[in-house]
């Protein structure tokens, strides 16, 4: 066995789990993914979209962004290492909580990172939810993690971002961040959440958990 596999320790690590608009994490339901993670000894928590706002102005319980950030701080782990996931929507909380909170890790699968007319192609609501997303984001700095990533530019937090190599409006946010400390993974896929392919969720999270992980001892 390798060092890096003998280092690994699952109960340094906690995870944060962002859902989208589906409650899903590509595809996997909360209680699949707490099953199987929980299994490897790895504490897991979720936060929901529930009010559909993108993680911009508060959740289902807070309209107050800076409420909703120290929600978000007192749910950090004691453990070691925390890292947020998330996918789609989520995914774009998952980055800019990350950001603001300075954690360990971000992993995401296809996020968000811009709110542009190319998510139009991405959302099947169509127009009506993209002028409504764009209209709760005031401050143009809000609507794009590029401008967040250059305001926090010495931070250590590692980004790993899964993107569809077949989709060019997902190809396209991801590069939106193209920062020294994000990583981009592209899959063989033209699905924003991989349903064309089989795509392996938890060992893709245990893969980039193992490498976070060693980035941090």
């Amino acid at each position: 066995m390798s060092n890096f596999n003998k280092e690994f320790n699952p109960e340094k690590i906690s995870l944060t789990f962002f859902t989208g608009y589906a409650g899903k994490i590509v595809g996997r339901t909360e209680n699949r993914l707490r099953d199987l993670l929980e299994d490897k000894n790895i504490k897991c928590n979720f936060f929901h979209d529930r009010n559909r706002l993108f993680f911009l102005s508060g959740d289902d319980e807070s309209s107050n962004e800076d409420m909703l950030v120290a929600k978000l701080s007192e749910r950090l782990s004691e453990r070691e290492i925390n890292v947020f996931i998330g996918s789609s929507a989520g995914g774009f909380g998952a980055i800019k909580y990350g950001l603001q909170l300075n954690i360990s890790g971000v992993i995401c699968f296809s996020p968000f990172t811009s709110f542009s007319r190319q998510m139009q192609t991405l959302d099947a609501r169509g127009d009506g939810i993209i002028q409504e997303l764009m209209s709760m984001s005031k401050v143009d700095s809000d609507r794009d993690l590029k401008n967040l990533f250059d305001a926090h530019a010495n931070i250590k937090t590692l980004f790993k971002i899964f993107y569809p190599t077949l989709s060019n409006e997902d190809t396209i946010q991801a590069f939106n961040l193209s920062h020294s400390n994000v990583e981009h993974l592209g899959v063989a896929s033209k699905n924003h959440m991989y349903s064309d392919i089989k795509f392996n969720v938890v060992g893709n999270i245990m893969q980039q958990l193992r490498a976070i992980h060693s980035h941090g001892i």
